[in-house]
């Protein structure tokens, strides 16, 4: 009995060790499931950075799209350029801009101050149009640096020296808050009357704009975005 109550109580022995040692493995299994490894935290990082840049530059191509609608049906040609910016941390940053000249569409300054411009105008009032000296004059550099709160050297780096802008913040519906600005320049002199803000809200492409950018505020640049990119 006693070599029985021995070998019963070996087996026993054995069979715990064996279903701890299952235990064991089954549990580092599953840990390894749930604890992922620094390397593959690193690639699904990079795999959703490269989604989120995917998803802004098809952001980018639509808004460039609507913007040169908008440019056609205020019969905007190659001396101007129509941008839309989004205002974030007290600053705007520029979404996308449309102009049939090259050189006009290239971007400038990565941000914008909040309380510099006629961007800045309109942001506190709803809407602004406004016509600019000839740039050819020393009252042109005197204007923005008096009435619209440029400093000499922001407003020597200007990409484009307009004589019209116009300026509308969206939405225009007072019971959604405030996302940006739609900014329309021009080198024609008076391009826009004071007509010009609702021409703009009458356009097909006003809806389609304010209606893609309000659901669509996930995908506009921020300025986290713009420092980190070195602007």
């Amino acid at each position: 009995m006693a070599t029985v109550g021995a070998l019963f109580q070996n087996s026993v022995g054995v069979k715990v060790a064996i279903i701890g040692a299952v235990c064991v493995v089954v549990g580092t299994l599953c840990a390894s499931r749930q604890n992922p490894s620094y390397a593959s935290l690193l690639r699904r990082h990079k795999e959703l950075a490269d989604e989120s840049l995917q998803r802004a530059d098809v952001v980018k191509d639509l808004l460039r799209l609507i913007l040169a609608d908008i440019s056609r049906e205020l019969d905007i040609g190659p001396d101007g350029r129509s941008s839309v910016y989004v205002h974030d941390a007290r600053a705007f940053v520029m979404c996308a801009r449309h102009s049939a000249d090259p050189t006009l569409e290239r971007p400038g300054r990565g941000f914008y101050p909040e309380d510099q411009g006629v961007i800045g105008m309109a942001w506190q009032s709803g809407s602004r149009v406004v016509t600019l000296p000839d740039p050819s004059t020393p009252e042109y550099m005197s204007d923005l640096t008096g009435k619209y709160g440029f400093d000499t050297e922001a407003a020597g780096k200007l990409t484009m020296t307009p004589r019209s802008i116009l300026a509308i913040r969206y939405p225009v519906e007072p019971t959604l808050p405030p996302l940006g600005v739609l900014v329309i320049e021009s080198s024609k002199h008076r391009k826009f009357s004071n007509g010009a803000v609702d021409d703009v809200k009458n356009t097909n492409s006003w809806a389609t704009l304010t209606a893609f950018l309000s659901t669509r505020s996930g995908d506009l640049p921020k300025m986290s975005k713009v420092a980190q990119e070195g602007f």
